[in-house]
């Protein structure tokens, strides 16, 4: 390491890193309504039939990579007409932004290790020891002789990243995490501090009982208190830790809420849960 820098060091925590992948690919749901964690490290995104919200495949690509350098991330984005393809890329390509034309596949893929294929590493010890090193050399073998030596499973992978397979790709997309919001309106405008902490109490039992039942914790919290002669009074509250713990979610609030200006009076208390986390 250069003088002067330390090294940090973390313990694994692989169920963590999963469920930051999961909630990785709900972001991405804004690019994609199908999008799927791939392994530890990647997303597959369904793209198709995306034409008429992107003006070509180059420019969602683009837009993908630039999105998730924002946050933070260096990703490699690769599309192609099936997931093999596309997987294949963006692991082995050695470009960062891909874009495979239909019927480009076997040429594109054709110099890539077998690697390229996803097979287990004892088939591709074998297949290496063999000579079979690239996708082209697995490519101009007969099919029953691939079969018959190294299983089913190389053609069936072969066929999908070559686009040659009448069987579709399925991906299980993530579902989006249930919104979390609650609510009520109160009769009239009142400027009864008392009431208005009993409302937004209420409604604050209300988003726990959501959480719950959606098993999950707030990790950000937006109280809106809704006041006719005036704009919405908002206060955000921003949690170390999920919680759906009514006390200690309401202690956070009531804190706030003393400080705040309900002006001439509420009519409405609303309480959402804008980040949950399990």
């Amino acid at each position: 390491l250069p003088r002067g820098v330390v090294l940090h060091k973390e313990d694994a925590r692989p169920a963590r890193d999963a469920a930051a992948l999961h909630a990785l690919a709900c972001w991405c749901l804004r690019f994609s309504p199908v999008v799927a964690p791939d392994g530890a490290d990647g997303l597959f995104m369904d793209v198709g039939g995306m034409e008429r919200v992107y003006a070509d495949e180059p420019t969602l690509v683009r837009r993908v990579a630039v999105c998730l350098a924002r946050l933070g991330f260096a990703p490699r984005v690769a599309v192609a007409a099936t997931c093999a393809c596309a997987w294949a890329m963006s692991r082995y390509g050695g470009q960062r932004l891909t874009v495979v034309a239909a019927g480009e596949e076997q040429a594109t893929l054709a110099p890539l290790p077998i690697d390229a294929l996803g097979l287990e590493a004892a088939c591709i010890s074998t297949m290496i020891d063999m000579g079979i090193e690239t996708i082209a050399d697995v490519a101009k073998l007969p099919r029953h002789a691939v079969t018959a030596r190294y299983g089913a499973g190389v053609v069936v992978r072969l066929d999908h990243a070559l686009a040659r397979s009448v069987v579709p790709e399925c991906i299980e997309g993530v579902q989006a995490p249930a919104e979390c919001r609650a609510g009520m309106m109160v009769d009239g405008p009142t400027d009864h501090a008392e009431s208005v902490f009993a409302a937004a109490r209420q409604v604050l039992v209300e988003l726990v009982a959501l959480l719950t039942q959606h098993q999950r914790g707030a990790r950000k919290v937006v109280v809106t208190l809704k006041r006719p002669y005036a704009e919405p009074a908002s206060i955000d509250i921003a949690l170390s830790r999920a919680s759906a713990n009514a006390t200690h979610l309401w202690k956070l609030i009531e804190t706030r809420m003393e400080r705040t200006d309900i002006g001439r009076g509420v009519e409405g208390v609303s309480v959402w849960a804008v980040r949950t986390a399990r």
